[in-house]
């Protein structure tokens, strides 16, 4: 390594690429000079994205060449099934110049082409862990063994939670090697404050309404048929149909036509807004317009919630929050917000409707959610700790 110029850090991200992790990274640019390399076909919208990026070739969908979504309907991305997610080309010569790649997931297919450069182009390795069910891709052969390569060759290990940390112990991980930090917000832009009466009005939203807003991927997974069924348990209480509540859902996703299909077949149209995926930069209004928060995360064989970048983001507005216990959201909530069983829409509905006519517990959740954010996940305490992790890494390498 040069040590008369900042270490040169590649972000490896492929299609993933997005404002809410690289957020961190421009705080770090004073001491690293990061770059992010990402495929052509991304997933995210990137335009709040300030880092210096790289752009390379991907396989996933032809880079872009073959759609996502096809009348609302997403097609199946065949590499993944293979075991190929994520394959970028070109990685030895847009890698050559690094003294360090953070890369992401052991899983995906590019992790393992970094993890095979490593040695040859002489950088170091740091590998982020965001799953949190060991051993999920057992029975994938090849995808098992490429993992396995990765988790070898890895310097320094960023555990996004402490479940995530846990998970590459129990894979055989030495605990040393494993740092744990996870997301936070830019506290300047999520914050409480009054709502933004256009975008109100845009999102078909009349004043005065009670809004329970939901942020995340439209899939079963996330809940949002358990959502749609509390919904309709919900609205046969007067007292709660009096509160003129809408279901403000933000996102997009494989299974929104199916969501549309449950809300019209349970006659919840007039009370349920789909606004699809929206701007970054729109996401911390939209939380301010919300009076709940509702994130009804559900497992599955292989998936657990990782995070839940959007229950901060409402803690960090002062909106208060209900989700489940699934996966790593029982650390980031804490005692901020209500937890619930996963695909119980019975007791979702409970809490809901307990919050909804109680604004004095609202007031109290909304400030200890507001608290816990501020002292735990500013994105300036999310640099800091991946600082730390590359500078382990360097040193290591070194």
């Amino acid at each position: 390594m040069n040590h008369g110029r900042r270490p040169r850090v590649a972000f490896l991200r492929g299609s993933y690429i997005n404002a809410f992790e690289s957020q961190y990274l421009e705080l770090l640019l004073d001491e690293f000079d990061v770059t992010a390399i990402h495929a052509g076909y991304r997933r995210f919208d990137v335009e709040a994205i300030e880092l210096p990026r790289r752009r390379v070739r991907g396989l996933d969908y032809l880079d872009g060449l073959v759609p996502r979504d096809v009348f609302g309907t997403r097609l199946p991305n065949p590499l993944k099934r293979l075991g190929f997610e994520e394959v970028m080309l070109g990685l030895r010569g847009a890698l050559s110049d690094f003294d360090l790649v953070h890369t992401a997931e052991t899983s995906f297919h590019f992790s393992w082409q970094a993890a095979t450069l490593a040695d040859e182009l002489g950088f170091g390795l740091v590998t982020t862990q965001c799953e949190i069910v060991p051993h999920w891709h057992q029975g994938r052969r090849g995808l098992a063994r490429r993992a396995a390569f990765v988790r070898e060759r890895t310097d320094v290990f960023h555990a996004r939670s402490e479940r995530a940390r846990r998970a590459l112990v129990t894979e055989g991980v030495d605990p040393g090697r494993i740092h744990v930090v996870g997301h936070g917000v830019d506290l300047e832009r999520f914050h409480p404050g009054e709502p933004d009466l256009e975008l109100r009005r845009r999102a078909g939203v009349e004043d005065g309404a009670f809004v329970v807003l939901f942020v995340g991927r439209l899939v079963w997974t996330k809940g949002i048929f358990a959502l749609a069924d509390a919904a309709a348990l919900l609205l046969r209480d007067r007292a709660f149909r009096a509160l003129r509540p809408v279901f403000m859902m933000v996102g997009g996703g494989s299974e929104r036509a199916r969501l549309e299909r449950r809300v019209e077949r349970l006659g919840l149209g007039a009370h349920f807004r789909l606004l699809g995926e929206r701007p970054y930069d729109e996401i911390p209004d939209l939380h301010r317009l919300a009076d709940l928060f509702v994130l009804p995360s559900i497992p599955s064989r292989t998936i657990l919630e990782q995070f839940g970048i959007a229950l901060v983001e409402a803690m960090a507005t002062g909106t208060p929050v209900i989700s489940t216990h699934c996966g790593a959201i029982d650390e980031v909530v804490g005692e901020a917000g209500v937890l619930v069983q996963p695909n119980d829409a019975l007791r979702l509905a409970e809490v809901i409707g307990d919050l909804a006519t109680g604004p004095a517990r609202r007031v109290e959740l909304g400030r200890a959610g507001l608290e816990r954010a501020r002292s735990r996940f500013s994105r300036e305490r999310i640099a800091e700790g991946l600082a730390t992790i590359y500078r382990a890494a360097l040193a290591r390498r070194a």
